[in-house]
């Protein structure tokens, strides 16, 4: 009976309480879970990172894990301050917990780190169906913000091809977007799904869709270019699209370019000012 006069075992019993009523379904999107666990609400902004490692049941699992660890916690260090007498033991319970909590953050920090490798983005985008929606999101965006995403645009495109995940479709567009060479830009227009996300992408990359509209261009890059000058519509793009109708030697090209050129004539746009670079 001597246990009921301790907060530890309270505090960790309500915890427990918390986790099971989640567990019956009746806390609607884990309302109750996270409101009554400062740890949790703390760690709510890098719950991708955790997404990106474990399923939703294991990181529901992990979330009961640290509600029930933290309230133990905080319980211990109230009887602490109550308990004198028994202050020592207390400590001692509360330092093997904090050496166990540093060593599982140690092993998360160099799990972290081995699958942020390059090499293992690699594996990610080259199989993707071995992976998780969130490892495949962060890899794409991860190998083009590094710089060493242009030489994955064909695994990208075959992502984009066989998702049917509007976040992976989004994240990947948003990559090539940062990628930014014309092979990039041409797998975007050939992949058109969400017109925000592509337009979005675009618009970073004016410059490089207009290196895409010059006459000694490939012609598969000339039609990718003149896809992206008609989604944009930018005045930008009108110059270069009568140098194609007049002067490209293939007519399906020319009069694809002029009638991009007649719709941007109607209505030019200018770009959005937080993409100009100059």
């Amino acid at each position: 009976m001597r246990v009921f006069k301790f907060f530890s075992f309270w505090l960790t019993l309500f915890a427990l309480g918390i986790c099971l009523y989640n567990l019956s379904g009746y806390d609607d999107k884990n309302l109750l879970l996270f409101m009554t666990s400062p740890l949790l609400l703390v760690l709510e902004d890098y719950s991708s990172f955790f997404k990106r490692f474990l399923s939703y049941q294991m990181l529901i699992w992990l979330f009961y894990f640290l509600n029930v660890f933290f309230w133990c916690c905080i319980g211990l260090i109230i009887d602490s301050i109550i308990h004198s007498t028994k202050r020592k033991k207390i400590l001692i319970y509360l330092s093997r917990i904090g050496i166990v909590s540093c060593a599982i953050i140690l092993i998360s920090v160099l799990f972290y780190s081995f699958q942020n490798s390059e090499k293992e983005i690699s594996n990610i985008l080259k199989h993707p169906d071995k992976y998780n929606e969130q490892s495949i999101r962060i890899a794409v965006v991860k190998s083009a913000k590094e710089g060493y995403g242009e030489q994955y645009v064909d695994e990208m495109a075959t992502i984009l091809q066989t998702t049917n995940s509007q976040e992976i479709y989004g994240s990947t567009i948003y990559a090539l977007g940062i990628i930014g060479t014309p092979n990039s830009i041409k797998v975007i227009v050939e992949n058109q799904n969400d017109s925000d996300i592509i337009s979005y992408s675009l618009q970073m990359n004016e410059n490089i869709i207009i290196s895409m509209l010059d006459v000694n261009q490939p012609q598969n890059m000339i039609n990718a270019g003149i896809q992206a000058a008609k989604l944009l519509e930018f005045s930008s793009f009108i110059q270069p699209l009568s140098n194609i109708k007049n002067n490209y030697p293939n007519n399906e090209v020319q009069a694809r370019a002029a009638k991009v050129l007649k719709q941007i004539s109607e209505n030019p746009k200018k770009n959005n000012p937080k993409f100009n670079i100059d």
